[in-house]
């Protein structure tokens, strides 16, 4: 979307760039057709998106995309995705010239006269087979992803035992219950420190699953 053809297009619309974007909710137009039918004056911001980000929300796009068809209940993560971070680290040759990343302009329309505004993400630069070799491509690292995580998420699951064995011979030799339950509590702590859990989130934490495991 560049500006300066927008304003030949429209010759009747006033157009004025603006320092920041506009603080007040804005209802979001699907066609720049429709927005122009609403709106006589016109803010616009403007952003450059360098190639390494050009790259990467293509790299993002690619990923969510993927994740989405294998799991409609997928939800997007805006800030961090661990696989899209293992992809970014294991980029294949062909996954590497997809990506490529070439600098744009990203264009924000702002209605001033009415609380409307339109955004095209026209940037990135990724044809139908491309895409589709990306998707092809991510599928072969996710296998690779799987594996990995059900080894880490075996490992995480025997340091968790350990952590719990740890301090059976000590529970079993103690007599009262008094005693009993604060070496569970110390338990306890202890793996809510190490791995994060607590009898809520993970029912291997709760008194209940520690004594149970002393005392089969």
């Amino acid at each position: 979307m560049n500006i300066e053809k927008l304003k030949q297009k429209y010759p009747n619309i006033r157009f004025y760039k603006l320092r920041t974007m506009p603080s007040q909710n804005m209802f979001e137009i699907e066609k720049i057709e429709d927005f122009f039918e609403l709106v006589k004056i016109v803010g616009y911001t403007e952003t450059q998106v360098d190639e390494n980000s050009a790259s990467f929300i293509a790299l993002k796009l690619l990923t969510d995309t993927y994740l989405e068809a294998k799991n409609p209940e997928y939800t997007q993560l805006l800030h961090y995705n661990p696989f899209c971070e293992y992809v970014r680290e294991h980029k294949t040759e062909i996954l590497n010239k997809i990506l490529e990343g070439k600098s744009y302009v990203v264009t924000i329309l702002y209605g001033i006269d009415i609380n409307v505004m339109f955004h095209e993400e026209s940037g990135l630069d990724i044809s139908e087979n491309e895409f589709d070799l990306g998707l092809a491509e991510i599928d072969k690292l996710y296998k690779d992803y799987s594996t990995e995580l059900s080894k880490a998420e075996e490992k995480r699951n025997k340091e968790i035992n350990t952590c719990i064995l740890n301090y059976k011979e000590q529970y079993l030799q103690t007599k009262t219950k008094v005693e009993k339950e604060e070496i569970i509590r110390k338990v306890q702590l202890e793996l809510k420190m190490k791995f994060k859990i607590d009898g809520r989130n993970d029912y291997r934490a709760s008194k209940i699953a520690i004594q149970a495991l002393y005392e089969e």
